[in-house]
């Protein structure tokens, strides 16, 4: 007599390890994809926001320390949101004039560290990662 399992039950044996692995493979890729979508939406926000939110100098006022900027964006801008740097330095806005900065207007930003600045130096508006830059002449 034969000592072992027959041909018959190997073969289910085999199919249903064949289709657990399935399984496990499914649910895996099914996570992964998830995770790369709730990635990728992030992204696209983050981009959009940036995109919506865009500033200009439109003058600066170097005697006086001030700094007149322009919401190019669609989105108002708070005075929080804005970042000004001074030779890469950074500074902190005092008082800004019409904050929260709705689209298309323009706003007086009056710098700590007040004027009269030096000629040659950089001022350096940011706003959700995108920047604006002048020099005092």
């Amino acid at each position: 007599m034969r000592k072992g399992i027959t041909p018959v039950i190997a073969m289910i044996l085999l199919i249903l390890i064949v289709v657990a692995l399935g399984g496990v493979f499914a649910a895996w890729t099914t996570r992964t994809w998830e995770t790369l979508g709730e990635a990728g939406e992030e992204q696209i926000e983050t981009v959009t926001e940036q995109l919506q939110k865009s500033i200009t100098i439109d003058s600066l006022d170097c005697a006086n320390g001030n700094v007149y900027v322009r919401n190019m964006g669609n989105d108002p801008i708070a005075l929080t949101e804005l970042s000004v740097y001074l030779d890469n330095a950074l500074d902190t806005i005092s008082t800004c004039t019409t904050c929260p900065i709705q689209p298309g207007t323009v706003a007086t930003l009056d710098m700590t560290a007040a004027g009269p600045w030096a000629s040659g130096i950089v001022v350096r508006v940011t706003v959700s990662g995108n920047s604006a830059t002048d020099k005092c002449d």
